[in-house]
């Protein structure tokens, strides 16, 4: 509905990202007004459907055998976890560049911050990232 509202607003060329920049804004808005004090945005979602999971499964299963399968979605599993832990201005730039796919001045403008913020963002992100998984390997 407010994507309708705003049509004039869409300048022709980013369709997805320019969508994506209202459900976002609305979805912090909501947030910011109904969701309890005491819970954390980084916290997943409960519901116990889709809703609350990340679309990481990048695992083709074709061919493959049960262990390499596991061992595959142990390393989801720690993925998800690490991605998690990111402070979410980190976590949110990382999956919308690596996962979503969309360029530094598509992110620029869907978190209303500048370009550089958004490579240094990233940068910051992938090195955390890093850290985290490496973290969890020697624990």
């Amino acid at each position: 509905m407010r994507a309708y509202a705003r049509i004039e607003t869409y300048d022709g060329t980013n369709a997805r990202g320019w969508f994506l920049t209202i459900l976002r804004n609305t979805a912090y808005t909501w947030l910011q007004k109904n969701r309890h004090k005491l819970l954390s945005l980084d916290e997943p979602a409960r519901d116990g459907g889709e809703g609350g999971q990340m679309a990481l499964d990048v695992v083709d299963r074709n061919g493959e055998t049960p262990e390499t399968v596991l061992i595959a979605e142990v390393d989801q599993a720690g993925l998800h976890l690490a991605l998690e832990s990111l402070p979410i201005e980190f976590r949110e730039v990382l999956i919308l560049g690596e996962i979503q796919g969309f360029g530094y001045r598509d992110i620029a403008r869907i978190t209303s911050v500048p370009v550089g913020t958004v490579m240094s963002r990233i940068s910051r992100a992938r090195r955390q990232l890093a850290s985290i998984i490496l973290q969890r390997q020697t624990d």
